[in-house]
């Protein structure tokens, strides 16, 4: 049962949930005709969860979730918060991606409260950055504004390697996004270029701070890509609401940019 849910996490960690999903099928199998198993039961009900998301059937994911806690009452050993902390956070995404925000934001704010910054804090800032997409969501601004800068400030102390500088980078991005839905185009074009410039292991700019694609490197060439999408979208926005030719001319520039990237 050990080496099906090992072969799961290989595939699941390669992205191949279809045959992840197989094998954790076979090790739970196993597993429910042992005793004193009820954590590795409980570890492949939240995989299952996980999948459940990227398969896109939210509705699974509760069922999930649920049979995860009943096999932790009757477990007499004693689950990590940090895995419960995982659960309730996977389980409130599943809810956001159905529309249900204010279960959403129930089990991700039981997610945040089952771990310490100081302890966990990655994790941590997973939560907060969950919330406060839920608060956008809401339109409640604010609150996601001071989330985020939150989420940033946990990730700034805590860059240890590349992917600690994407989760940054991704936090910017989501100030970006939080700053356009609010019509802010000034300030979510500023949190847009520190998420460029935060995803650059070396970069030589243009007059705009955008890199020159030929002269840069990035952790992530498709991160950079999608990026830049957006960065050119911003830019047709702003021709949208000035009709300043600059503008579209700039735009027109970032889709070249995109262009050599993707085809280097």
């Amino acid at each position: 049962a050990k080496k099906f849910q090992g072969i799961g996490n290989f595939y699941l960690d390669n992205y191949d949930s279809f045959r992840a999903e197989l094998y954790y099928e076979s090790a739970l199998n196993i597993f429910r005709e042992i005793e004193g198993t009820e954590w590795r039961r409980f570890d492949i009900l939240n995989q299952f969860l996980i999948m459940s998301i990227d398969f896109k059937k939210y509705e699974l994911a509760e069922q999930y979730f649920e049979e995860a806690l009943a096999l932790s009452r009757e477990s007499e050993e004693a689950i990590d918060n940090y895995y419960f902390s995982l659960l309730y956070q996977n389980a409130g995404i599943a809810h956001f991606e159905l529309g249900e925000l204010d279960e959403a934001m129930k089990k991700s704010q039981v997610g945040l409260s089952l771990i310490d910054v100081s302890e966990y804090p990655i994790l941590y800032s997973n939560a907060l950055e969950k919330i406060a997409a839920i608060n956008g969501e809401k339109e409640q601004f604010p609150e996601a504004i001071a989330g985020l800068i939150e989420v940033i400030e946990i990730r700034k102390a805590h860059l240890s390697n590349a992917e600690s500088y994407q989760y940054l980078a991704y936090a910017y991005e989501n100030l970006f996004e939080i700053y356009k839905k609010q019509g802010d185009c000034e300030k979510a074009g500023e949190y847009l270029r520190k998420a460029i410039e935060t995803l650059m292991i070396s970069g030589v700019y243009d007059e705009d701070g955008i890199p020159v694609v030929s002269r840069s490197l990035a952790i992530s060439d498709f991160d950079l890509v999608r990026l830049l999408s957006l960065k050119a979208q911003h830019y047709a926005d702003g021709f949208e609401d000035t009709q300043n030719l600059a503008t579209l001319e700039k735009s027109l520039s970032m889709y070249a940019k995109i262009d050599t990237l993707i085809n280097k």
